[in-house]
This record gives structure tokens, C-alpha cells and sequence, in this order.
């Protein structure tokens, strides 16, 4: 076998599959100076974060709850469709004083409390390398 053979079958394996290392995955990291803890998104560069914001926030957990089936922390990405309820009950744990009275809202005020988060993050960084995808009463999330 030649030189160019071997390259092109490697080559060839390693594009049809994408390493599991190089799928987007969430971190935290806590500051001591402002006693907080953030949530970040890292896409195929592990050394370069991408800030969602406070771990307790509505954002952040809107994000964890839509990043992977298997809804942790360390879990790569792996898109997964939830209903609008569950999404909002996801974000009720963030310990605002309004979050109780959301899960009474029924199923459009569900949808005004994700669309209302989602704006929230595309006005940020992290809003440049999400996409939503809404059908019937579930919304996904893409990364990239």
C-alpha cells in the first residue's frame, strides 16, 4: 500500500465520525473574591469558555436542561427536545422569590418564560452559538 493510501483511509476515518472530546460541554467555576458560581459553555476548544452566567440563574439552567439527555453537568452535548413545562421547571430552582408562582402560568405563560429567557441570552455571547428549534409544545437547542 502507498504513502497517499494510507493518509486518504485515514483521512477517511477521521472525518466520519467527530470525537467525543470535541463535542460541547458545560463547566462551572467558582469565584471566591465575589462568592458566586458561573456556568460556562466551551465548544470544540476546551481552553476557551464562553460565559452563560451565575449557576442558580434562569440562563444557566435553561441551557443544562436543553444540553444533553442525561441533564449533568458533565455530560457532552447531545441535543434533546423537552416540553416548555419542563424547561420552566428546570429554571424554577434558581431561588427567586417569582419562580414558584411560574409553574401556575399553564402552557403560554411556559412559553412567554422561554421565550422571554431566550432573548436574555441571545443578547449575550453565548446567544451567538445557540439555536432553537420549537415543535408543538417542545423546544430544542443546537450548539455550534
Amino acid at each position: 500500500m502507498n504513502t497517499s493510501s494510507v493518509l486518504m483511509n485515514e483521512s477517511r476515518i477521521t472525518t466520519n465520525r467527530t470525537p467525543r472530546e470535541l463535542l460541547p460541554y458545560l463547566s462551572i467555576e467558582e469565584s471566591k473574591s465575589v462568592n458566586t458560581v458561573t456556568g460556562y459553555l466551551h465548544l470544540r476548544n476546551p481552553e476557551k469558555k464562553i460565559k452563560i452566567g451565575a449557576t442558580g440563574s434562569k440562563e444557566f439552567k435553561f441551557i443544562q436542561c436543553l444540553f444533553s439527555p442525561e441533564n449533568f453537568l458533565s455530560a457532552k452535548h447531545k441535543s434533546v427536545a423537552q416540553t416548555r413545562e419542563r424547561v420552566v421547571e428546570a429554571m424554577q430552582a434558581t431561588g427567586e422569590p417569582h419562580s414558584n408562582r411560574e409553574g401556575e402560568l399553564g402552557s403560554e405563560g411556559a412559553f412567554a418564560i422561554v421565550q422571554k429567557t431566550i432573548q436574555s441570552l441571545k443578547r449575550k455571547e453565548v446567544g451567538k452559538f445557540l439555536n432553537f428549534t420549537f415543535k408543538e409544545n417542545k423546544i430544542q437547542m443546537l450548539v455550534g
